[in-house]
């Protein structure tokens, strides 16, 4: 009996030895408190104090590998190590590697951004454009729908990632400004942010449980995990355990207490008695493993094939989008839950349904299209589609589609996600964008129309003619409208004008007088809006238009009859001074010429000394009168009223060639009577004007007058190739003779412009529109 009691405990021990003093690798990668190299040199960090201290109970030895998480995730997978420390759970992973089902602790990811940045970080639409540092192959950024990667997308925000080796690298990249934002663990953020000048946003990311990761090709993967299942249950159930005095070590910052020295005295007592059974185990152990080694390979295909379609199907059926999976060029074969409560079929009638036959008939081609390109050269696609439910109802939908093989047979996974929202969003927003660019143009179109009508320079024609053009292109269909502005000062007309029964009118007030009318046509018909087919907001443009132009009028007309009227003034007087100089001081000189002539008769009486100084007198009698006549002529040139512009402007010429060495050329189609005799002296005076200035300011060789008459305009340009000057810069005489010009020629409503240059010489232009000065219709305007 007592023999039978030994060799029973002695094959306990020794199949308890299989794992107990068994050598696991272990990954370390730097993310303080977690895991990370101490300042000795030594792995340290909540998991990996922890994981020594079930070590230490299970009489496991630790070796271990330093790496970055992506490469120490990937010798896991590769079997380099057996444990990694601090490795986010969830279902994707779960084919891959096991977990201990217990959480260690949970966490979520959080952005930090730098302390000096402008612009704070309140939520995850702040996150457009950034570039984000992430840890590379973290779960945070990559975990499908839950990750920050399809959050943003889903959400239409563009972000660059930004992949670095470990969370400190990240807060690091922050602080120097190469990256914008870092995507860390909550954990990691608490206990190291006060390391770095950042600051912690409001976004935060895919909540996660932190495990122990094992590799699934480790023979001893399951033994592990249920020892460290079992130890964590003992431990979070005891309050004053090894657990929470690692939890209040790095997360509280009290300091924990060490594994007590008389339990290192009983673990090495045990170690040493089982160091004995080892030695004899050994050869059994290996026989074991050897023979077991083909069973437990098949065992962990078998296993991750399971977990593969465990996770497909828990996909699926999770699923709030329309889920399904099917066979190139057949039917379903399976779909979730939401599938048919939206679609309204029941199981059996979904199954039994082609997939086209939930799409519309006009998008079947293009549908059949989408499916043919899923193969193995493209796995993946995802289009935009609608679906039909049984109802006959449909919805706009965002399609993904995944193709796959899976025991030599292929499949496809897909999804539908319901997009009527996003297009019902995106539609508001370009409606929106339509209305603030209309509300845009008729405010350009306000501001257009003034800066033309407080443009001192700009005649009531031309500023007319341009709100003709303007008007337009501020209405919602510009490639169909056309305008016209009717007034006392005539019809002006916009491109392509032509009359439609679609039209929109306003009047033109002045004096609380309608004086005129704005109308804006559409060449062709469209949809009935506020009136007709035009918006409320274009009936309240128009009508402002007419406002604006009706005060323009009232200006711009007092102004024109007052400069009229100093100008008119100033010629009547001009008139008279020539009439008195003429009929009183001209006649009384010639009185005093013909009077000396006949005291010229009886020279011979008088002394030599006497006669030359008679001769003097009778010279400067004459000069006189010869003056009296030219300044007459000048201040009002009788060929001016008898003859007209033209014969005025070539008697100047005669009188000033012989005056000067200048070269005159005079050109002219002016048909006596086109103009009334007001504006033809206006012409005459402001070509006075120019030419006197030419002659003492310009040093000009040549000087060139043009009248040109068009059937709606007259032209007068008078060009010198004189020395040129400044327009911007001139004394106060020669800026009193410019603004004489202009005067006269707002005085009789034309357009005055003078370009000039330095040794360029200069021109002068006038511009008018013929329609109100015609003579016959000079009174009315």
């Amino acid at each position: 009996m007592l023999y039978k009691r030994i060799f029973i405990l002695f094959i306990g021990l020794l199949l308890g030895s299989v794992a107990f003093g068994q050598t696991y690798k272990v990954g370390i990668y730097d993310n303080p408190p977690m895991v990370y190299m101490g300042e000795d040199g030594k792995p340290t960090g909540f998991f990996v104090e922890l994981l020594e201290h079930i070590a230490q109970l299970n009489g496991w030895k630790l070796e271990y590998d330093t790496c970055s998480f992506a490469e120490c995730r990937d010798k896991l997978l590769n079997d380099q190590i057996d444990i990694l420390p601090d490795f986010g759970h969830s279902a994707a992973r779960d084919s891959l590697f096991y977990f201990n089902q217990t959480p260690v602790i949970s966490t979520w990811a959080e952005i930090y951004y730098a302390d000096n940045r402008s612009t704070p970080i309140n939520d995850i639409m702040s996150l457009e454009g950034l570039r984000i540092a992430s840890l590379d192959g973290d779960y945070f950024s990559e975990n499908g729908s839950t990750g920050l990667l399809d959050i943003c997308k889903e959400l239409g925000i563009n972000i660059d990632l930004y992949r670095v080796e470990s969370y400190p690298e990240a807060m690091r990249l922050v602080e120097k400004g190469v990256v914008d934002a870092a995507l860390v663990s909550k954990v990691f953020g608490d206990y190291n942010a006060h390391n770095f000048d950042v600051k912690r946003s409001e976004v935060m990311i895919s909540h996660l449980s932190l495990r122990y990761g094992l590799s699934k090709m480790c023979p001893h993967a399951k033994e592990i995990q249920h020892t460290v299942d079992d130890e964590l249950r003992r431990l979070i159930s005891d309050e004053s355990s090894m657990y929470y005095k690692l939890k209040e070590k790095y997360f509280i910052g009290a300091p924990a207490t060490i594994i007590p020295k008389w339990l290192w005295e009983i673990v090495l007592t045990l170690l040493m008695v089982v160091a004995a059974l080892i030695v004899a185990s050994m050869l059994l152990r290996y026989q074991v493993e050897r023979r077991t080694h083909q069973l437990k390979m098949a065992n962990r295909n078998l296993r991750a094939s399971e977990q593969e379609a465990r996770l497909a199907l828990n996909t699926i059926e999770a699923s709030k989008d329309l889920a399904f999976w099917s066979r190139p060029g057949r039917g379903f074969i399976r779909v979730n839950n939401t599938t048919l409560e939206v679609l309204g079929y029941t199981k059996e009638e979904m199954l039994a349904l082609p997939v086209t036959k939930l799409v519309p008939e006009e998008l079947q081609e293009d549908f059949q299209k989408r499916l043919r390109l899923a193969n193995d050269n493209n796995p993946h696609i995802r289009f935009e589609s609608e679906i039909i439910k049984k109802s006959g109802e449909r919805f706009p939908v965002e399609v993904s589609l995944d193709q796959f093989d899976f025991e030599g047979v292929t499949y496809i996974c897909g999804f539908a996600r319901d997009i009527t929202e996003r297009k019902l969003a995106f539609r508001q927003r370009q409606e929106l964008m339509a209305h603030l660019e209309d509300r845009n143009k008729e405010l350009n179109c306000l501001y257009a129309v003034s800066k033309l009508i407080s443009d001192e320079h700009n005649s009531i024609e031309s500023i007319l003619q341009e709100a003709a053009e303007l008007i337009p292109k501020s209405w919602q269909y510009s490639d169909i409208a056309c305008s016209r502005i009717k007034c006392s000062f005539g019809e002006f007309v916009s491109a392509n004008f032509g009359e439609s029964e679609w039209k929109l009118v306003a009047p033109i007030t002045t004096n609380k007088e309608d004086s005129g009318t704005i109308e804006v046509f559409y060449s062709e018909k469209r949809p009935e809006r506020f009136e007709g087919p035009f918006l409320e907001e274009e009936r309240n443009l128009i009508d402002a238009l007419g406002e604006l132009l009706g005060n323009m009028l009232n200006v711009k007309g007092a102004e024109q009859k007052i400069i009229a009227t100093i100008m008119d003034t100033e010629d009547q007087e001009r008139k008279r001074i020539s009439k008195e100089i003429h009929d009183s001081l001209g006649q009384t000189l010639s009185a005093i010429a013909l009077n000396m002539d006949m005291v010229d008769k009886e020279i011979d009486l008088l002394s030599e000394k006497q006669q030359e100084r008679f001769k003097k007198v009778a010279t400067l009698v004459n000069d006189a009168v010869v003056e009296s006549r030219n300044i007459a002529h000048n201040l009002m040139p009788s060929t001016l009223n008898d003859f007209g512009y033209s014969l005025a402007v070539e008697n100047m010429i005669d009188s000033l060639e012989g005056a000067t060495d200048i070269q005159f050329k005079f050109y002219s189609n002016y048909e006596p009577d086109l103009l009334d005799q007001t504006v033809e002296l206006g012409l005459y005076r402001i070509t006075q004007e120019a030419v006197n200035n030419s002659i003492k300011h310009s040093d000009a060789k040549s000087i060139t007058i043009q009248l040109m008459c068009y059937p709606d305009m007259v032209i007068l340009t008078i060009e010198d190739d004189g020395k040129g000057f400044d327009p911007k810069n001139t004394d106060e005489i020669s800026r009193f003779g410019l603004n004489s010009m202009e005067n006269r020629a707002r005085s009789i409503n034309a357009e005055f412009s003078i370009d000039s240059e330095l040794g360029k010489g200069t021109v002068v232009t006038l511009q008018m529109h013929l329609k109100q000065n015609k003579k016959d219709e000079n009174t009315d305007s």
